[in-house]
């Protein structure tokens, strides 16, 4: 069996990463909820956790075109299949992807985690802010629990 010639100048740096499709599903569980939790009021809760769920699922449906742009932009023309007699075309093809798909996911990775830096100033600063929040709205909650007890 014969193996394609390929030359690493680097070593793969995929090799850290045995199973990259399970880190993006600890962000919801991991980050997020627990962020949201803390700082949105009980109220909105619901409503919070259903934004961030369809407005990341809407950015995930932009990925599979955005790739495809981008990758042309970089070099991809024509059909994607394979043409056994142009070794440098299927080249030029697989090398324009890779960067198109290296772009979509590094420059995102990259935004969030300033974003998720950004947290270690402001949520302290956000946590008191829920909890004098959550405060008030006992307040509310004992009045309306007496009334539902018959005002006494």
């Amino acid at each position: 069996m014969k193996t394609p010639p390929h030359t690493y100048p680097n070593p793969p740096l995929h090799i850290p990463f045995p199973f990259p499709p399970h880190h993006p599903h600890r962000c919801a569980p991991a980050c997020n909820n627990p962020i949201f939790a803390e700082v949105v009021p009980e109220t909105h809760r619901s409503l919070i956790y259903a934004f961030d769920r369809s407005f990341e699922g809407a950015l995930a449906a932009l990925a599979a075109p955005l790739v495809g742009i981008l990758a042309q932009h970089l070099g991809f023309d024509g059909v994607a299949e394979v043409d056994p007699y142009d070794h440098a075309g299927n080249l030029r093809k697989a090398r324009a992807l890779a960067d198109a798909l290296l772009l979509c996911t590094c420059v995102p990775w990259g935004l969030c985690a300033c974003f998720y830096s950004g947290l270690y100033w402001t949520y302290p600063r956000d946590k008191e802010r829920g909890g004098v929040e959550e405060g008030v709205e006992g307040e509310g909650d004992e009045e309306h629990d007496m009334l539902l007890q018959g005002g006494q």
